[in-house]
């Protein structure tokens, strides 16, 4: 199963905790020939754009302190030299793009361990939109790329070799000249129209647009649900095709109205918020992300992670409404505590065990995420979810931030008891493949080996995909089922049933660190793994 990972953000969390038995087999190979980084002061911002960045006191440094990671430089081509500007009467003849841009970026790359970030792999972007004459102006840009060409992105006949810069040519664009050549150093800024274009993502990483030409909401009151399910739409269809999205043009000052479009953005996956107030999307975006680490303590990890921080969220919810665990639950109040722990953990994918199927819709829903379900067969049939009824059937989960585009389940071959044990696992749109399993408990000698016979094909299973792979779910047992050369992550410091709950992850995912998260409403607590993505390159 052929998968292409893309990454993905969350920030590092900070709880009580932890166990962990990383098992590194054989590291991976440098992507660079850098020194091995480590993680910088300031934590970038995935998300964070910094429109007309030029007009700052100090250009590109004063977003880099903010932890942006894309920045827009306005240029015109004037008597040969690439000048910034955003008007031609406001040229400056040194206020050139290599003095602003790229010369910093050369240097700032060179001393960070081949990063912008130290320690940041994903993308970092130098958006330039081209105010003079598209052709000519393009021809000066792919030069001067060219003369920096060891720290960028190179894209050559539907390849894309990455480094710690991408450029992305907006404005007054020449495509048909950016596709005839062999080798360039940028990619294309598309619009909403070229979703149907069917352009690879090599040609056209990026889609912009004007917010105000597709949308009338401007923050005020509830977004309408017509353009809300627009905006989806936009943003999944994009990711889809392997473009990144941001809109220009979106309410930029201060207050409620501000915020609220700023949180339907991060919401439906628009990958760059724009904005000329650097502090002000850096404290939302920042406390957006904090309440998820508030009472936490980080305490292991492995290897140096090279990418973008990646969370998986272990839960086991006991919703049957069957077990003597749900007395517990306090129903409803499990449920949202599921909800308000995933919205405050922010994590990329969430494994859920013991859960029913229409509770496990609603916690997607009220979170915002997509979800996939496999039931559990109980004495041969569905098991339906009790106390109260309607809730649907009884089984597991796994819910991702992004859009799933391909998923698959099976029960084990081994089975002990009344209740069919199985997996299910989903690959999301960038390539990332989220599993989920509850294994048999071992209370008999039959049940031990099923649990036993169940881990060694779980391993199987999860070997097989390609890409990223992680995995959370409750095993039943302290031993782990990770394939070889995978690390594990156990609960074996949760004050309830510590030690079964696990989570893996392959060689695509680096530097794991588990967190336990206290649970009031169920009988396991959670188990947040923190991990970096890798980029895959040509």
């Amino acid at each position: 199963m052929s998968r292409i990972p893309r990454l993905a953000l969350a920030p590092l969390l900070a709880v009580p905790l932890i166990a962990f038995a990383p098992t590194p087999a054989t590291a991976l190979p440098p992507e660079r020939a850098y020194d091995a980084p480590s993680r910088t002061s300031v934590q970038p911002l995935p998300q964070a754009h910094a429109h007309n960045d030029y007009e700052h006191a100090r250009p590109l440094h004063d977003a880099l302190s903010h932890g942006f990671t894309s920045v827009e430089a306005d240029v015109w081509l004037v008597d040969g030299e690439l000048l910034v500007a955003h008007d031609l009467a406001d040229v400056d003849p040194s206020r050139t793009l290599e003095s602003l841009y790229l010369d910093p970026l050369v240097e700032r790359v060179r001393r960070d361990g081949g990063q912008v970030y130290r320690g940041y792999d994903d993308v970092f972007q130098l958006l330039i939109d081209v105010k003079s004459a598209a052709g000519p102006t393009y021809a000066a840009v792919h030069d001067a790329l060219a003369e920096h060409r060891r720290i960028m992105t190179r894209f050559s006949k539907g390849a894309v070799k990455h480094d710690a810069v991408t450029a992305v040519i907006s404005g007054n664009r020449d495509l048909p000249a950016m596709q005839a050549q062999r080798t360039r150093y940028a990619g294309y800024d598309g619009r909403i129209g070229d979703l149907a274009s069917g352009l690879p993502a090599s040609d056209l990483p990026l889609l912009s647009d004007n917010w105000t030409k597709l949308f009338t909401w401007q923050g005020v009151g509830p977004m309408p649900g017509t353009e809300r399910t627009q905006l989806h739409d936009i943003v999944d269809r994009a990711h889809a095709a392997g473009y990144r999205i941001r809109f220009w043009a979106t309410p930029d000052v201060a207050g409620p109205a501000r915020d609220a479009v700023w949180d339907e953005l991060l919401d439906a996956g628009v990958d760059h918020v724009n904005t000329d107030d650097l502090a002000g999307l850096e404290a939302f975006l920042r406390a957006r992300s904090g309440e998820a680490t508030a009472g936490a303590v980080p305490v292991s990890s492995t290897r140096p992670g090279i990418g973008a921080p990646y969370t998986m969220l272990q839960m086991n919810l006991c919703l049957s409404g069957l077990a003597g665990c749900y007395a517990k639950t306090a129903y409803p109040a499990v449920v949202d505590e599921a909800v308000t722990t995933i919205q405050q953990q922010d994590a990329e994918a969430v494994s859920l065990n013991e859960a029913c199927s229409g509770d496990a819709a609603e916690i997607a829903r009220r979170a915002g995420y997509h979800l996939r379900f496999a039931p559990v067969v109980y004495r041969g049939a569905e098991l339906l979810c009790v106390e109260p009824e309607g809730r649907g059937v009884f089984g597991n989960a796994v819910l991702t931030k992004e859009r799933i585009v391909d998923s698959g389940d099976r029960a084990f071959v081994a089975q002990a008891g009344v209740e069919e044990r199985g997996w299910i696992c989903a690959t999301t749109v960038r390539g990332v493949t989220a599993c989920s399993a509850h294994l048999s408990t071992r209370g008999t000698t039959d049940a031990q080996a099923a649990n036993d016979a169940q881990c060694a094909e779980l391993a199987t299973v999860l070997a097989s995909y390609d890409g990223a792979v992680v995995f959370g779910g409750d095993v039943n047992r302290l031993e782990p089922c990770a394939p070889d050369a995978w690390w594990t992550l156990t609960d074996a410091a949760a004050a309830q049933a510590p030690g079964i709950q696990h989570v893996y992850g392959n060689q695509r995912l680096t530097s794991p660190i588990g967190t336990v998260v206290p649970a009031a409403y169920t009988d396991h607590d959670f188990l947040r793994a923190d991990s970096r993505l890798t980029r895959l390159r040509t």
